[in-house]
Order: structure tokens, then sequence, then C-alpha cells
């Protein structure tokens, strides 16, 4: 019964991340999909100001991961990476890597406070693309914007 319950929140959720991020779940293939939450804070290095933009943004992030699917795990994460653009309030693209209970290479393209993740990441020894992923970057300092929280949904295909 336990089983059961967690393949259909994971299907469920799975569908519903697919509609919100523009995925057409009827394309996407049946499992193996793998459903993750990530929730946590980071920082920027110099800072994004209120107005105009910063070049060479340094981002980190750590928070926690929660997986449901084929693999079924929570544990710590890391994310460093660097912005490819002038990084403002209003856009952003960062590339890095993730470290912890998952590694790889991700890209967070930022557009106001919603986060688009795309990227390859490893799990428990298997490689897993980012079908569909989506965050919500809520800054938590000003003037700069040196610190944030960031809430994110993904959808994982083996």
């Amino acid at each position: 019964m336990r089983r059961i319950r967690k393949a259909t929140v994971a299907t469920t959720a799975t569908g519903l991340i697919l509609s919100v991020a523009g995925v057409n779940p009827a394309i996407a293939d049946t499992p193996p999909l793998d459903v993750a939450t990530i929730h946590g804070t980071g920082t920027i290095f110099p800072g994004i100001p209120l107005t105009g933009c910063v070049n060479n943004a340094h981002w980190t992030f750590d928070g926690t991961i929660a997986v449901v699917g084929d693999e079924q795990f929570v544990g710590p994460v890391h994310y460093e990476g660097d912005g490819t653009i002038c990084e403002s309030h209003l856009v952003g693209v960062t590339v890095g890597n993730i470290s912890g209970s998952v590694s790889g290479s991700v890209t967070l393209s930022r557009t106001g406070v919603h986060v688009a993740v795309a990227g390859n990441v490893t799990i428990g020894g298997g490689e897993h693309s980012i079908i569909a992923g989506e965050c919500a970057w809520t800054p938590t300092s000003v003037n700069p914007t040196t610190s944030y929280v960031l809430d994110c949904e993904a959808v994982l295909k083996s």
C-alpha cells in the first residue's frame, strides 16, 4: 500500500509540474521519472544593485533536496555558479555545478522571481536529465541583493 501511494503522489506531482512548466505530460515518457523539490538559501557576490546590473555575479546556494520516484531520498545540496550576463533584478543567467546528494552541471535562467532550471545530474550513480524545472527566487537583502531563498521543483528523467 505504501508503494502505491508514493507512486500515485509521484505521478500526480509529475503531471502537475510538467503542466506548469509548459511540457505536455502526454509526450513525456512514463517512468523512470523522478520528482525533486529543493529548498534553501544562498548568497550573491558582489550583489545585485536595485538599478543597473552587475557582471560576473557569483552565486552560492545550500539547501535540502527531496526526491520521489525511481530514486527516493532526502539529502543536502550545494550549488555554485557564475553569471553569464549582466545580472539585474529583472534577468539573470547563471551556469554552475551542483553537489551533495546530486551532482552535475546546471543552468539557472531567471526572469524576475521565476527561475528555469536546465541540465543533467547524477543521482545514485545514474544520469538524469532535468526535463522541467522551476524555482521561486526570493531576495532577502536589498541594495545590493546579496542573499536569497530558493524553492524549486523539477522533473528528472533517467
